[in-house]
């Protein structure tokens, strides 16, 4: 009997060997950070956008990696709350483990939104950690007949230099936190639309790349249009539980 232990013991630390000599768990860490030398095309198809609030309709083609399609329906949503988004990010790239170095997003920002964005900085620009984002000069230009701004901005951010020094340490040399590639149309209604790509301080060690990237997000805001919006295209309907749900006839 302890010879069968012995030599079922035996067997178990060769086969743990040899797993762990053919186990490669490199790619599990990421010890520098390194972008996907690739160029990201602009889909050649357009999609659209609108919300309740706004009495427009957002036209435009969006960052997409490998392939994309037509509107098939004939029908968008109307979306509520008066935010109208490309999506939260476009296709995250550059990165892993929720850590992406580029992200494209596109979104409607009333004047709540905007302030409710420049609450929430953290640090509070209230607070002695807190360093100003250097901008450079803004320039305008104007795309299929919308004037639009666009700035870059490296945003900083600043740390206690000891937190174990005292409940109010000093600050911390400031150090670059993320940079902003960002277009901003003012609608006349109030409502304004930003076009966005943000990217990890890092990639500005791959200037190549990241001008390629920030192509693309040119490419983006050159393809919008924004179109009135046609009150006899929109058709609402209500569910089973009485919640109105709208939709827009487009194109």
């Amino acid at each position: 009997m302890k010879w069968s232990k012995r030599l079922i013991l035996g067997s178990l630390v060769v086969m743990i060997s040899a797993c762990s000599a053919a186990f490669d768990n490199s790619r599990y860490y990421m010890p520098e950070f390194s972008p996907e030398n690739v160029v990201i095309p602009v889909c050649p198809h357009i999609e659209a956008r609108t919300a309740h609030e706004i009495d427009s309709v957002i036209v435009f083609q969006k960052p997409f990696p490998g392939g994309c399609g037509p509107n098939r329906e004939g029908w968008i949503p109307i979306w509520s709350g008066g935010v109208v988004s490309g999506g939260n990010h476009w296709i995250p790239l550059d990165g892993s483990f929720g850590m992406a170095g580029t992200n494209y997003s596109l979104r409607t920002l009333f004047p709540e939104d905007r302030e409710r964005e420049y609450q929430q900085r953290k640090p509070s620009p209230d607070s002695v950690y807190f360093v100003p984002d250097r901008v450079e000069d803004p320039t305008t230009f104007v795309s299929n007949g919308l004037e639009w701004e666009h700035t870059y901005v490296r945003e900083f951010t600043r740390y206690p230099e000891n937190r174990s020094s005292g409940p109010n340490p000093p600050p911390g040399p400031a150090r670059p936190q993320r940079l902003r590639d960002e277009y901003i149309y003012k609608h006349p209604e109030g409502w304004w639309l930003r076009v966005r790509a943000t990217f990890r301080p890092e990639m500005e060690n791959f200037p190549e790349i990241l001008a390629s990237r920030r192509d693309t997000l040119r490419q983006v805001v050159e393809s919008i249009r924004i179109e009135p919006k046609d009150p006899s295209r929109v058709s609402c309907a209500t569910d089973e539980r009485g919640r109105e749900f709208c939709r827009y006839r487009w194109p």
